[in-house]
């Protein structure tokens, strides 16, 4: 069924899903579609000219199939919460934030060196070019972060992901504070 596809790789093996996160180029994902066609003895369709930026999705249906019942320190399943506001970020099914008080959705995050994905309800977490606001994005969009003790703090460009309780989820210029710091609350997916 999946072979049908464009743009696709399919695995099960933690060490593709590896390369795929620090071989996230043209050439590294040509090379991870030949090793494992040649793994599983198939043969997928040719990548498009623009596969690098997903330029095809499905809206509906469950976001992947990946096990993570084993802990990994690249892939998670959180929710994203901040100590000093008590609040969640959700990404809203139309791909604008919200906070909540009381729960939080899953975000499917990717982790490697300074580099972070954040995944929720079909939208990355992105900032708009021409502002400080904070949206979702059907492309997927790269931003870094700064580990501490056991919170991160989420940074696109030079701006600051920041969320304070009168002003909102924004990113900011300005010095990282416990606004700009978030635990990642790690939850089990069962599919």
């Amino acid at each position: 069924m999946v072979k049908k596809y464009t743009n696709v790789l399919i695995t099960n093996s933690k060490d593709y899903y590896k390369r795929y996160i620090f071989d996230y180029n043209k050439k590294g994902l040509l090379e991870l579609k030949k090793d494992i066609e040649k793994k599983y003895n198939f043969k997928l369709k040719e990548f498009t000219d623009d596969f690098i930026n997903f330029p095809k999705f499905i809206n509906d249906g469950k976001f992947s199939q990946i096990n993570f019942s084993d802990y990994s320190e690249y892939f998670r399943h959180v929710k994203i919460y901040n100590n000093l506001t008590g609040y969640y970020i959700n990404m809203n099914k139309d791909g604008t934030l919200s906070l909540n008080k009381n729960n939080g959705n899953i975000w499917d995050i990717t982790l490697y060196n300074d580099e972070i994905t954040l995944f929720s309800n079909s939208y990355y977490l992105s900032i708009k070019d021409d502002n400080d606001q904070v949206n979702g994005s059907k492309l997927m969009r790269i931003g870094n972060f700064i580990k501490y003790k056991d919170k991160y703090t989420i940074i696109f460009g030079k701006k600051i992901l920041s969320i304070q309780t009168n002003d909102g989820i924004k990113f900011k210029n300005c010095k990282i504070g416990e606004y700009e710091k978030f635990k990642f609350i790690d939850c089990l997916i069962e599919f």
